[in-house]
């Protein structure tokens, strides 16, 4: 099909994963007969960004099939509509989830809101009920009634701190950071289904397009879209971590290192003085696909080991000579 629908971007992904594993085609044409087409199969990179299309289509195809409508889609999909998609389809398949996030916006009542409680004056926990529908493409899906769950949440939006102390009488919407980078999503309407009921759903589904398809292109459907924890993101959640475990600033997260055969980042946390000495306190074990905190070292047991550490370098440096000139 040459329509930009999730049906022929399906067909697309179908035929190019399995072209560029074969290697190559036979063409038939009437009354000219047969030709043949050998070709390169894809890079690591190429394969990767086509699995990834597969997966986002068919979750796409999934959604186009529960909400029976069908999306126009175009040319360049945006990190927010692909977020989207996600969102439903775990919120079809789940129920409720977890996912990572960095930042969420949030509705807000300023003249609900007390400044001196969390999560306005220090990292806590906030939980907020948002519109019965979400839209994608242009097109209005009924989801019912979604909440959202964040644990480690802080106000981040100086614009909506002002509007809250001047407490303007409509809502708005807020910024918050997500300092552990959980958020939990919860559709109401489809958290009231079994768990049977959920998942034969989407069974169904996926034995649908393995009658058109490979088994293993069908299943691409239930693979998240979300990459794996980056070194980067695992440096934002030590910090993080830091935070709201009001660790002073002179503790500080190091490089993570990844640790495959476990499946985590482990992140080292030190004790730094500006001088540039320091050394290492305590450590943090970061979950490579979910981001969770999968275990640290106790925060009391941080703090003991940095005394002495921070007693040797300040009287090192008490009893460095101080360097003279000629």
């Amino acid at each position: 099909p040459s329509t930009n629908n999730a049906d022929a971007e399906v067909k697309r992904t179908r035929v190019q994963l399995c072209l560029s594993r074969l290697g190559e085609c036979f063409l038939n044409i009437d009354g000219l007969g047969k030709f043949r087409f050998r070709f390169n199969s894809f890079s690591e990179t190429e394969s990767a960004q086509l699995v990834y299309r597969a997966r986002l289509f068919r979750k796409l195809k999934f959604i186009e099939q529960v909400f029976k409508c069908q999306f126009r889609i175009p040319k360049e999909i945006s990190g927010i509509e692909a977020a989207t998609i996600e969102s439903l389809f775990r919120g079809l398949t789940e129920g409720e989830y977890t996912t990572r996030t960095g930042s969420v916006h949030l509705p807000v009542s300023p003249i609900a809101v007390d400044l001196s409680l969390p999560p306005y004056d220090s990292p806590g926990r906030i939980s907020s009920s948002l519109v019965d529908q979400e839209i994608l493409f242009g097109q209005t899906l009924d989801t019912g009634p979604v909440t959202v769950v964040i644990e480690k949440a802080e106000l981040s939006d100086p614009k909506a701190f002002r509007q809250i102390r001047e407490r303007h009488d409509e809502s708005i919407v807020a910024r918050f950071a997500i300092l552990d980078h959980q958020i939990t999503f919860r559709f109401e309407r489809d958290a009231k289904l079994s768990k049977t009921e959920r998942e034969s759903r989407l069974k169904r589904f996926i034995y649908d397009l393995s009658r058109e398809e490979p088994e293993e292109l069908a299943r691409l459907v239930a693979e998240p879209l979300i990459r794996d924890v980056s070194s980067l993101e695992a440096d934002q959640i030590a910090f993080g971590w830091q935070e709201y475990n009001r660790l002073p600033d002179r503790f500080c997260p190091q490089e993570p290192v990844l640790d495959e055969v476990a499946g985590c980042w482990r992140v080292p946390i030190w004790l730094v003085y500006t001088s540039g000495e320091g050394g290492e306190v305590g450590e943090l074990l970061i979950d490579v696909k979910t981001g969770k905190i999968i275990s640290h070292t106790p925060v009391e047991e941080i703090k003991r080991r940095a005394r002495p550490l921070a007693d040797q370098i300040l009287n090192a440096s008490e009893t460095t000579p101080v360097p003279t000139g000629d």
